[in-house]
């Protein structure tokens, strides 16, 4: 028998996988009544660690992997000639074009 909620929890949540399974058959696996079963699934929902499938018998599986957001680390800025602090800027006395696709600016001719 599983002894603490957060055991059972933990217990539960090991066993849910991307295939659904019944509180019944989880209840089976780790000799917890089904009802304690059902109130932990319960809770791993609200939680989002489960989710319910179909109608009934009611199956759960795991919640479907989020894509995550790879850590980028800390954000440096590459230095540049070309970044200016707001208010510094001052505009160029001759006129210049820009082309699509290009960085760089070209003098009109």
């Amino acid at each position: 028998m599983i002894k603490s909620s957060t055991h059972i929890q933990a217990t539960i949540e090991g066993l849910l996988t991307a295939e659904s399974i019944t509180a019944r058959e989880i209840a089976d696996k780790t000799g917890a009544p089904v009802v304690i079963v059902r109130q932990t699934l319960t809770t791993l929902e609200h939680k989002g660690k489960a989710v319910s499938v179909g109608h009934r018998p009611v199956r759960y599986c795991a919640p479907p992997k989020s894509a995550e957001i790879p850590d980028r680390g800390d954000y440096r800025v590459q230095s540049s000639t070309r970044y200016f602090r707001p208010g510094s800027y001052t505009p160029p006395s001759e006129k210049t074009f820009t082309l699509p696709g290009m960085g760089d600016a070209v003098e009109d001719q």
